[in-house]
């Protein structure tokens, strides 16, 4: 192979592994979040909305926190852990933050909500960013290995067939992206399917503190694992991919897809409607922003 198509298959395979790594809920989940929480904005909120992210919709900048993961920034770099938390014990989602910059996602969520109602705006942290932080940030942590358990990094360590697929994938990476994309659904199309919701679960949702939504996610771990009489999670959850065994490795198709179907669709219609919750909180009673 010569040196340009040995270059181009390298950023291929480095595109695709980048791509898996960087993306979380997947482009079509945090565009659900963002798109079904349009929804339930009201008129004034939509207004300041709008105003801030120059005339966008909270659909259309959904990634941007996944986008800039690439820019080697200082902001960036730092951002970096806002996206998930470890908790071995579920009781340390209610720890206190050590420092004063935010070293996970609950931490980060209280800091982004509390400088937004405040209007504490200063530079990396500008409203606009803090606003777009907010939207994308409100998504992971309804993701449920967003949430992880401290010994698999979030189930990017355990390993999983999709279907017959003879290739293992990150059981993380399930849940990210191939359990929405799987439905052949566009975001616009999965938003109608989920935006059928009372006015009592809306409120009830909403009513839950951040710290409640984190102990969701961590609680459904016990679901979204695979396990049978034949394999345990030790089997799949290794260090190192090498260290798999073949005939451990859980197949997972239309069963899986059947049984966690409910919990996916819920994590996204809490996500969007607590995320509604949140700035309809902090903007609606506000005047009209100024042109």
């Amino acid at each position: 192979m010569n040196h340009p198509r040995l270059l181009k298959y390298a950023v291929i395979c480095m595109s695709i592994f980048f791509y898996n790594a960087v993306y979380s809920w997947g482009l079509t989940g945090h565009r659900i979040v963002g798109g079904l929480a349009e929804k339930h904005l009201t008129d004034n909120t939509t207004l300041h909305v709008r105003h801030i992210l120059d005339g966008y919709k909270l659909q259309d900048v959904s990634n941007w926190a996944d986008e800039i993961k690439s820019d080697r920034s200082a902001l960036s770099q730092s951002l970096s852990k806002w996206h998930y938390m470890e908790a071995a014990d579920p009781a340390m989602i209610d720890s206190k933050p050590n420092d004063d910059w935010p070293m996970d996602i609950h931490h980060a969520l209280v800091l982004i909500k509390k400088r937004l109602e405040h209007q504490r705006f200063e530079a990396p942290l500008t409203e606009p960013v803090l606003l777009r932080l907010l939207i994308h940030l409100v998504a992971d942590a309804h993701q449920p290995l967003h949430v992880g358990n401290g010994k698999d990094h979030g189930a990017n360590a355990c390993y999983v067939r999709w279907f017959s697929s003879k290739w293992t994938t990150r059981l993380h990476t399930i849940w990210d992206s191939k359990l929405i994309d799987a439905y052949l659904l566009s975001y616009t199309e999965y938003i109608d399917v989920l935006d059928h919701l009372n006015e009592k679960t809306i409120k009830q949702w909403q009513a839950d503190s951040m710290s409640t939504w984190l102990k969701e996610s961590r609680a459904l771990h016990a679901e979204i694992y695979p396990i049978d009489k034949r394999i345990n999670i030790s089997d799949y959850c290794v260090p190192k991919r090498s260290q798999l065994k073949i005939d451990k490795v859980p197949k997972i198709g239309y069963d899986y897809q059947s049984r966690v179907r409910p919990i996916l669709n819920q994590r996204l219609a809490q996500a969007g409607i607590r995320l509604a919750g949140i700035l309809n909180e902090i903007y609606d009673n506000r005047g009209k922003p100024e042109a």
